[in-house]
């Protein structure tokens, strides 16, 4: 079938944003962002980790300075060896480089390590944060990580370096299926890299996803060896000393009915295009522990019958327990409904898998499991084996009753049932449950929520590795965050309006996470020092500015009639890591808001670490568990006719999702941040 209808999986190339909520500020920022300032600088408007292609890596010298002489040398060394990097097709970095003025967008850093004599040309670069050279600045502050500088700064406060305990390299590529090509000659290449001395990183656009991806590969080749496993505990489990009422069948077709149901939703959602993941890989763990729970409770019921014909035994078995099985896929089924509807796209995928495996796991309990019981049980009644189905000639094993209570479990009961009845141990009891129950919800409330994409990858992860060595050494100065203000109906002819804005500017990069970089109007200001001017002679001014340079020209938005709509201020972000991430989003936001300007800012790391979301995730968690308390006791209230059991029903079940967010809230969105993978520079 899947030949005939020319079938594709629909899989999405959009990993990162999958994790991510969909009204997520920050997205939303970004999009408009993008709408606004188109990027056409390849080093100024980065603004996001999605889409761009990249590869990258980072070079820590063991010895402490990866800008010594023999450092140097051997960086040359790895440099030239990745632009000699060939596909099959023959295509090298030089044809898929993202190309700016003619040239491929690199580092000048790169280029000197091309020179015949690296080590020399490096030297004139040794200056941080920024080397500048007349009117040419260059950004070193994404370069060299783990930086000494000498007490000697320049105007500007760039300093000579001293050391540097490692060093970093962007190779920028254009959007084409080749380079994609290259790049992974590239992941190849850096896989089998060595060099002494020299702890290398590496990373490009695509190794995350890579990585993520290959968390369900890693499972691949486990699964037969614990599908074997489980069918042998399950049909352990259901077996006993008795030959005949061992029933290690019942144990094997309950796994085949959760695979059977596992394998139909699936590839009903496939046939119908429906998103896949490899996150759904997980899926039928959790659905085999579902079936399997079923299988115990009906052959419990079968064994507490009395003796009679199968037809009786067998109804009264399943009437006892066909109220358990019917409410408990009906409550699973509704609790993944629930998360089908949640704003993370990747909850959202994997809650549907589940919920259709649950339906169709009820359905074949209801015909295909219960025909095999059937089987099973006459089998029994018939005095066969269990295994082999001969028929048994000795009377005391075909009748021998296994006693369903023991003297000793009647014994211990009374005495643990006349224990907990008593007045002490039922405030005791309830006073220990309301202490749980409290301290369960408190974890929960205080959960740090984040994205870390070092957890997305599996353990040892060249990925999650370069990940760890950006927050360990490049920590001082990061990317550009970019501030967009709406003029509407302001003129910038106005010096007073001229001065707002530069205080707004002067503003955001005041406090310790973030300082200026780049902003038109402070050069436009130097040059025509606050006068009034005509809107003709503004005009006039700025296309003079963008004429003699060139960077700002993506810097300002013009409407249809010529009039300046709005503008972007570059900030750079500094003091980077998880702690500061949530306190310079809010800073950044709470002053733009403060302000007489209407307007956003974009923080690109904000993407990786998200404070935003955590008042998502919990309106998200919020309307699941209103939506699942109040079904959960109408059941309960239902069944037992009882108001207050509406009442237990609904804090029963905001008590259990409670617990999943304490204990699954990292999984789908981890704590802790994450380095930058961009060239941000001049």
């Amino acid at each position: 079938m899947a030949a005939s209808t020319d079938f594709k999986l629909n899989t999405t190339n959009e990993t990162l944003q999958v994790f991510l909520p969909d009204k997520m500020e920050s997205i939303s920022d970004f999009k408009k962002l993008v709408s606004l300032f188109p990027p056409r600088d390849a080093q100024r408007d980065t603004y996001s980790v999605f889409g761009s292609k990249f590869a990258s890596i980072i070079v820590e010298d063991l010895q402490g300075n990866a800008v010594a002489p023999s450092a140097i040398e051997k960086l040359a060394t790895l440099h030239r060896s990745i632009l000699k990097l060939r596909t099959s097709d023959n295509i090298s970095f030089h044809k898929v480089c993202l190309r700016q003025s003619g040239s491929c967008a690199l580092h000048p850093l790169a280029y000197a390590l091309e020179d015949e004599e690296p080590v020399l040309s490096v030297q004139f670069l040794l200056r941080y944060p920024m080397l500048k050279l007349g009117d040419l600045a260059i950004d070193s502050a994404l370069v060299f990580g783990g930086v000494s500088v000498n007490e000697s700064r320049d105007e500007a406060g760039n300093a000579p370096l001293d050391s540097a305990r490692a060093v970093r390299i962007f190779y920028m590529l254009d959007a084409t299926d080749r380079a994609e090509r290259w790049i992974d000659v590239f992941l190849e290449h850096m896989s089998e890299y060595q060099q002494n001395s020299l702890r290398i990183f590496w990373s490009s656009s695509k190794s995350l996803a890579k990585e993520m991806e290959r968390n369900g590969t890693l499972l691949i080749p486990w699964m037969p060896w614990t599908a074997v496993l489980l069918v042998l505990f399950c049909m352990t489990a259901c077996s006993s000393k008795n030959v005949v009422r061992s029933q290690p069948f019942i144990g094997f077709f309950a796994m085949l009915n959760a695979t059977m149901a596992t394998i139909a939703s699936m590839a009903l959602l496939f046939y119908v295009r429906y998103p896949f993941l490899p996150l759904v890989l997980i899926m039928p763990f959790l659905i085999v522990s579902i079936g399997t729970d079923n299988m115990f409770l009906m052959l419990k019921s079968w064994r507490l019958t009395q003796q009679s014909d199968v037809d009786r035994r067998f109804v009264e078995a399943l009437t006892e327990t066909a109220a358990s099985l019917f409410l408990t896929s009906l409550t699973d089924g509704l609790s993944f409904s629930v998360g089908s509807m949640s704003n993370f796209y990747a909850v959202r995928v994997f809650c549907t898998y589940c919920a259709m495996a649950i339906l169709f796991m009820f359905f074949f309990q209801v015909t295909f499991f219960n025909a095999v019981m059937v089987l099973c049980c006459r089998r029994e009644l018939a005095g066969r084996h269990s295994l082999f189905c001969y028929k048994l000639s000795d009377p005391d094993i075909v009748n021998d009753v296994v006693r369903v209570r023991s003297s000793t479990d009647v014994a211990c009961g009374g005495v643990l049932a006349k224990i907990v009845s008593s007045a002490p141990a039922k405030v005791t009891i309830v006073l220990v449950y309301l202490l749980y129950l409290a301290a369960s919800i408190n974890y929960a409330l205080v959960l740090p929520l984040g994205l870390d994409l070092k957890l997305l990858a599996p353990f040892g992860s060249y990925a999650a590795n370069e990940l760890r060595a950006q927050e360990r050494l490049f920590f001082d100065y990061g990317p550009y965050c970019f501030a967009v203000v709406y003029l509407h109906n302001r003129s910038l002819s106005n010096p007073e309006e001229r001065r707002k804005l530069l205080h707004l500017y002067d503003a955001l990069s005041s406090s310790k996470y973030a300082s200026k970089a780049e902003f038109w109007l402070e050069e436009f200001e130097a040059i025509h020092g606050g006068r009034l001017l005509t809107h003709d002679t503004f005009k006039s001014a700025v296309s003079s500015l963008f004429a003699a340079t060139p960077k700002f020209r993506n810097d300002i938005r013009f409407d249809l009639e010529g009039n300046i709509e709005a503008i972007k201020m570059l900030l750079r972000i500094r003091s980077l890591g998880p702690s500061h991430d949530k306190p310079r989003a809010e800073f950044l936001r709470t002053t733009m808001r403060s302000s007489s300007f209407d307007g956003f800012v974009y923080d690109t790391r904000i993407e990786r670490r998200l404070p935003r979301c955590a008042a998502c995730y919990n309106r998200c968690a919020a309307h699941s568990l209103d939506m699942s308390a109040a079904f959960m006791g109408t059941v309960k209230g239902t069944e037992t006719r009882c108001g207050w059991c509406v009442l237990g029903g609904a804090v029963e079940w905001h008590h259990q999702l409670g617990l999943v967010l304490q204990s699954e809230g990292p999984a789908w969105i981890a704590t802790a941040g994450s380095g930058e993978q961009f060239f941000f520079g001049r």
